[in-house]
């Protein structure tokens, strides 16, 4: 009997050799579209690591509202007020349409385009330069109908999930965990924080300095 489940155990540790470790890491960023440290943190941080990164290391959800508010309307729809203005529920918004609408590979980078453009969000010239310009009336009539309110309302879901209200926009968790030594070096050195994180087979160097 000992010797059957020393070959059990043996058996699962060959096939589960790594399951664990292979994960890619887990980054979550909840923020505001016209919030300078969102922006900030979005095109200085997250950008670069996601362009460097081999596939398979990191694994990114971006969550679009920070520290909005929202409220039921008539009719059971949603309405929303943004710290930066109407401006940025918008924006908000058509960024959540992007994310449902279209595949990640193409909604990030037109995401960190936006964000790099300062107050007026780009969406249409930013989804031209992904090769996706013909997909910028499906995304705003999301923007502007049922659908990106719904999207909204999910995306103020998941962050009120995280913490209501937000204590700091933007917040990126690492794989679920946040805390203070994440809250600096995802702000510092995005890179260096994944790589440190990540235990796969992959090759991630993290920086030295």
């Amino acid at each position: 009997m000992k010797l059957l489940f020393c070959a059990v155990a043996s058996v699962i540790g060959i096939l589960c050799y790594g399951c664990a470790t292979d994960l890619p890491v887990f980054v979550v960023v909840y923020y505001e579209a016209l919030c300078p440290d969102s922006q900030a943190f979005i095109v200085e941080q997250l950008k670069p690591a996601y362009e460097v990164l081999p596939d398979g290391v990191m694994e990114v959800e971006m969550v679009p509202f920070g520290k909005c508010d929202q409220e039921g309307s008539e009719g059971g729809g949603w309405e929303f007020s943004c710290q930066h203005g109407v401006e940025e529920c918008k924006l908000n918004t058509f960024q959540a349409c992007l994310l449902n609408l279209l595949p990640k590979t193409v909604a990030l980078p037109v995401i960190f385009c936006m964000e790099a453009s300062g107050t007026n969000g780009n969406g249409e010239q930013c989804l031209q330069e992904q090769n996706m310009g013909s997909e910028f009336p499906r995304i705003e009539n999301c923007q502007n109908g049922n659908d990106g309110a719904q999207f909204s309302h999910e995306m103020a879901q998941l962050t009120m999930r995280e913490e209501n209200p937000l204590s700091w926009v933007p917040r990126v968790t690492i794989n679920g965990k946040y805390n203070a030594i994440i809250k600096e070096q995802s702000a510092t050195n995005l890179i260096n924080l994944i790589c440190n994180e990540y235990t796969g087979p992959l090759d991630c160097s993290p920086d030295e300095d």
